[in-house]
């Protein structure tokens, strides 16, 4: 596949566009000076033949008056040596030929009229023959345009020698001047492919005047100073940034470790507190039970007390390990179904045993039917629910918690009602890890730990102010959570 002339080296498309510009030129010009040459001669052969033929219709007027016919053809004889000459002729008035001359293939008749008269393969001059301001005849003078095609011919080919003869002058000029242009050019394309292809920022061209490529020169010079020095900066940089990123590295396995060490310390903090304020919460409840009546009222209350204590204690053991769990590995898949009526009637009665010095009322809406995947901490979502309802109840009003759970297209929606409303401000960060509400006592991880297992577990959470039947307002949360 050629190359196009934008892809030629410069040191070639230099000289072949020097010699096609003067060749063009010079053709150009040997056509316009042709062309005038022709016009002119054409003219001037015109003007010699015309004149011809006045001569000649003036010395063959005598025998044309004596109706001379063979003093006519003397006449007329000299121009069988022109060759140009095809033919002439003199007529009488009634139209007959006194004498004639033509050449093979030429015909000769008397014309309607005088003048001259340009043919297809040359010239006819008609002139009338006078005798004292009288017409006594016609003469006629045919000629072609041979010479003229001959003259113009070594015309066209001595054009077309002195343009060969010009255009390799010009090839010649141009590739021996040429170089003044594109050897520095070249030399400056050598150094880019030779600093693109070895990265070598320190290499330099040659300076070469104070023309456009002495200054093309120069200025890449000076690029190629201020590309050293980024490349050095930017060397310096990247050592640096290598060095930071090592350091980072090393620090974040350091810090992995930690938080693998502080992992497992979590686990065994919130694995023994739950089982240990299990245990006491065993031991307290069949205290608080014994038939006997061996305790007196203060030490069943303090006993009541610790139990609640114990149980806070044990929520927040659960809170925060459903919240560590659910981040690190999040929810293991769902092996079972959970009957949720069930589920809320234990939650409210946990709750119940809990908070013993108050006493609530509790309203449970849901079909026997209504089951739930088996989700882990689902339990703990509900006791949080309940027990938060209980807890931000005015303390001058009986607590009031009214569950509510529908099933449809697979989806179980579940709302707990009760507690004291909150305002907008309060609402937009109330799933917030450790925000609490102003009259708050517990640690704020509660409804952050019911939105982590609802939303990994496929549900939704949402909170607002709902009016209950007496046209009073409380807090309401409602779960979507898929059907079992």
């Amino acid at each position: 596949m050629g190359l196009s002339l934008r892809d030629l080296s410069v040191r070639r498309k230099l000289p072949l566009i020097v010699t096609a510009t003067s060749g063009a030129a010079l053709l150009l010009a040997s056509a316009a000076f042709l062309g005038y040459h022709q016009l002119v001669s054409r003219r001037a052969a015109t003007r010699s033949l015309e004149m011809l033929c006045d001569i000649l219709a003036a010395q063959i007027a005598p025998a044309v008056a004596f109706d001379d016919a063979k003093s006519g053809g003397e006449v007329l004889a000299p121009l069988r040596q022109d060759p140009q000459i095809q033919g002439a002729a003199v007529y009488r008035m009634d139209g007959s030929a006194l004498a004639a001359f033509r050449r093979e293939n030429v015909t000769l008749t008397k014309p309607e009229r005088f003048g001259t008269f340009e043919l297809d393969d040359g010239y006819l001059i008609v002139r009338p023959v006078l005798q004292e301001a009288r017409t006594i005849g016609t003469l006629t003078l045919r000629a072609d345009l041979q010479l003229l095609r001959q003259q113009f011919l070594r015309g066209l080919g001595l054009a077309l020698l002195v343009w060969a003869a010009a255009s390799a002058a010009a090839l010649a000029l141009s590739l021996k001047l040429g170089g003044m242009i594109t050897r520095p050019i070249l030399h400056l394309a050598g150094i880019v492919r030779e600093v693109t292809a070895r990265e070598n920022f320190d290499l330099r061209a040659q300076p070469h005047g104070k023309d456009e490529p002495g200054q093309l020169i120069d200025g890449f010079n000076d690029m190629l100073v201020r590309l050293h020095g980024r490349d050095v900066a930017l060397r310096g940089a990247t050592a640096e940034l290598e060095r930071k990123l090592k350091e980072l590295g090393e620090a974040r396995d350091q810090l992995d470790a930690q938080q693998n060490e502080l992992a497992t310390y979590h686990d065994l903090v919130t694995h023994d507190v739950t089982n240990f304020a299990g245990t006491l919460m065993v031991i307290m409840e069949h205290l608080l039970d014994r038939p006997d009546g061996s305790l007196d009222a203060k030490t069943l209350d303090l006993l009541r007390r610790a139990n609640r204590q114990v149980f806070q204690l044990n929520r927040l053991a659960n809170n925060a390990k459903a919240l560590h769990r659910v981040r690190r590995k999040g929810l293991p898949p769902a092996t079972g179904k959970a009957v949720l009526g069930e589920l809320l009637r234990r939650v409210v009665d946990t709750v119940r045993s809990v908070h013993f010095d108050r006493p609530f009322d509790a309203e449970i809406n849901c079909h026997p039917g209504v089951t739930l995947r088996e989700i882990p901490f689902l339990e703990n979502v509900l006791l949080n629910l309940v027990d938060n309802a209980v807890k931000h109840t005015p303390k001058d009003e009986k607590p009031r918690i009214v569950a509510t759970a529908t099933s449809e297209a697979g989806r179980v929606r579940l709302k707990v009602r009760g507690g004291a409303p909150s305002d907008t401000e309060l609402r937009n960060r109330l799933f917030e890890r450790y925000s609490r509400g102003p009259h708050s006592t517990g640690a704020g991880l509660g409804l952050t730990v019911v939105r982590e297992i609802v939303e990994r577990a496929g549900g939704s959470v949402t909170v607002a102010n709902a009016r209950n039947e007496d046209a009073t307002e409380s807090f309401e949360v409602t779960l979507d959570l898929p059907e079992a």
